[in-house]
């Protein structure tokens, strides 16, 4: 089963070279803007940030993301650049049945990591991930 860290444990953890502190502070600015803007999230690192031959040099770090925010709003943008947020799914926080609450918690990691496994955007690329290959990573 994969991992769960808090991003400081994360940043003990996978960070240690100028430009792995960088990249994990660019995340960090990133996770911190969902939060701030009042919504939630489930986000999870795979790639050559987390593998065990890690680089020293990665040149992004992936992220599985699922911003969860209220109905109405604005999509929350896609982090671009740096911070590659390779499969996402953004859900209105409200009951489509009732058109109010409960609400919804984001999708789970396994769910993130099935539609990603399912993009037919990664058929090009030959890419299928499991959860052992990812780190969920939270404030």
């Amino acid at each position: 089963m994969g991992r769960s860290m808090t991003l400081n444990e994360f940043r003990s953890e996978f960070g240690g070279t100028p430009r792995r502190d960088y990249l994990i502070d660019e995340l960090e600015k990133e996770l911190r803007a969902i939060v701030g803007a009042g919504h939630s999230f489930i986000s999870a690192v795979f790639g050559s940030m987390v593998k065990s031959e890690r680089k020293e040099s990665p040149g992004d770090i992936d992220i599985l993301l699922c911003v969860a925010q209220d109905f109405g709003t604005a999509p929350w943008p896609l982090p671009r650049g740096d911070v590659s947020a390779k499969g996402s799914r953004r859900m209105p926080q409200f009951d489509p049945v009732s058109g109010y609450g409960p609400k919804p918690p984001c999708l789970s990691v396994p769910a993130l990591i099935e539609l990603f496994n399912a993009s037919t955007g990664n058929v090009g690329e030959d890419i299928t991930i499991t959860i052992d290959d990812c780190v969920e990573v939270t404030l």
